[in-house]
């Protein structure tokens, strides 16, 4: 349960976001369209997330390329 708990606070702080966007202003926003709007939010932190994990995974690959290549000429 742990794990359901994080994902509860997580949503509840991306919500409580979505609707400080709107705080002070005379805009009547329904609880679908903040749940949308917190959707979205939440997808695109996965996604620029998920860039960077790849771009980090990219250059590990790349280093570690170029070690096994100096150990080969080492050894060779």
């Amino acid at each position: 349960m742990p794990d359901a708990k994080k994902v509860a606070a997580r949503f509840e702080d991306a919500v409580q976001k979505v609707q400080s966007q709107f705080d002070g202003r005379p805009v009547n926003v329904d609880r679908e369209t903040i749940l949308v709007l917190t959707g979205l939010n939440i997808a695109s932190e996965q996604f620029k997330s998920e860039e960077r994990y790849h771009k980090i995974f990219d250059r590990m690959t790349k280093k570690s390329a170029v070690v096994l290549n100096e150990l080969d000429k080492a050894i060779s």
